[in-house]
């Protein structure tokens, strides 16, 4: 009997969607515990404020804890940018340590008090025991 697809990928909240103002946002800690493989999933949307530009950045951090955080070379989300809503990155979980998060950091030039609404999502697959 073949798996269904759902059966097979477990969806997280990284971020939460938020009205997000410029600044770092660290998502939520996610135990990846069983899982080789995820996709991060970066959606972005209404700007306020009247920026002439904004930028996101989204890279991933592991941890062995859930509490201590570092960065993980070479996980980052291609720079989000105005026109952009959707940017996705495959991780390979092998080499990573137990927990990861996603972090964020909004960036705006001009504008008066700028905005900008923002989610991500961490799907993990690969599970080591099905049904997830």
């Amino acid at each position: 009997m073949s798996l269904r697809l759902h059966q097979g990928i477990k969806f997280q909240p990284a971020i939460r969607p938020q009205t997000a103002a410029a600044g770092t946002i660290n998502g939520l800690a996610i135990d990846r515990l069983g899982f080789e493989d995820a996709a991060l999933i970066v959606s972005v949307g209404a700007v306020t404020g009247a920026p002439t530009a904004q930028t996101v950045d989204v890279k991933v951090q592991d941890s062995a804890d859930g509490t201590t955080w570092a960065d993980v070379e070479g996980l980052a989300v291609e720079q989000i940018t105005a026109g952009d809503t959707y940017k996705e990155l495959g991780i390979n979980l092998s080499p990573l340590r137990r927990y990861i998060r996603a972090v964020a950091t909004v960036a705006f030039t001009g504008g008066t008090a700028p905005t900008i609404q923002l989610a991500t999502d961490i799907a993990l697959g690969k599970n080591r025991v099905e049904p997830v």
